[in-house]
């Protein structure tokens, strides 16, 4: 039963290469996660420079 899933798989993917939708759908899929990772990053940095400072207290003796 896999075999046929397999089959059946690699058909789907062989008509979407012949016919062109396969690299359009990677390109789509890649610039989506590198729209992704730039938002994570960029909130990441802006997270780190909006931190407030921490006073430290100045010890007693």
């Amino acid at each position: 039963m896999y075999i046929l899933e397999i089959v059946i798989v690699f058909l789907i993917l062989l008509l979407l290469y012949s016919t062109g939708w396969l690299v359009r759908i990677i390109q789509l899929l890649v610039a989506r996660f590198l729209d992704f990772g730039r938002a994570l990053i960029e909130s990441i940095i802006r997270e780190q420079i909006e931190k407030p400072e921490v006073k430290k207290k100045p010890k007693r003796s």
